[in-house]
């Protein structure tokens, strides 16, 4: 049986996933998935899912201030930082951006499991979209798809138990992260 977390570590946990959901929605190329999924795996899916809430919410503030700066005159400078990013190129800013403008915040849903980065919607929604409505679907696109990585960790954690294996959840863990950015960049938006 697991110790009761304290409330120190809670608190820890819920300001590393804010900030990361902050951190990806604006500059930064790591997904928040991973800390989701690395705690899923270690501290369980209750846990898992808190701190998805708190990577929502790092996320809309950081979409906020990059579809402000967009709608602020800023969208030019902010599209050549961003395709200068690991995954991300001129040729997928546009995909995000022609996506948002046919789909609506549709895109939003599909671009979260076909490898768009948010924050080039969030840049797009600077430019074409109302604030109100990005983030609305922003937030049920985000934890939804933190929620699903989340269940799916907790699913193969569970099942690889039952079978009764004894895995290193850490390597594992590192390991698959390690090869889907390894594919991701590489092959998809090399």
């Amino acid at each position: 049986m697991r110790p009761a977390p304290s409330r120190i570590d809670l608190r820890q946990e819920a300001l590393v996933a804010f900030l990361w959901g902050l951190a990806e929605a604006t500059v930064f190329f790591v997904v928040p998935d991973v800390l989701l999924t690395w705690l899923a795996l270690r501290r369980g899916i209750k846990r898992a899912l808190a701190a998805s809430l708190w990577a929502t919410l790092g996320s809309l503030l950081g979409g906020t201030i990059v579809a402000v700066a967009a709608a602020h005159g800023a969208a030019p400078p902010i599209a050549r930082i961003y395709a200068h990013l690991p995954g991300i190129d001129s040729a997928l800013i546009q995909r995000a951006a022609e996506d948002l403008s046919a789909q609506g915040n549709r895109a939003l849903f599909f671009g979260s499991v076909t490898g768009v980065p948010y924050k080039l919607f969030a840049l797009a929604a600077g430019r074409d979209q109302t604030l109100a409505g990005f983030l609305a679907a922003s937030s049920l696109a985000r934890w939804l798809r933190f929620a699903a990585a989340c269940a799916l960790a907790a699913w193969i954690r569970r099942t690889s138990q039952s079978l009764d294996r004894q895995i290193a959840w850490g390597r594992w863990h590192a390991g698959f992260w390690i090869a889907f950015y390894a594919i991701y960049w590489g092959t998809f938006h090399g």
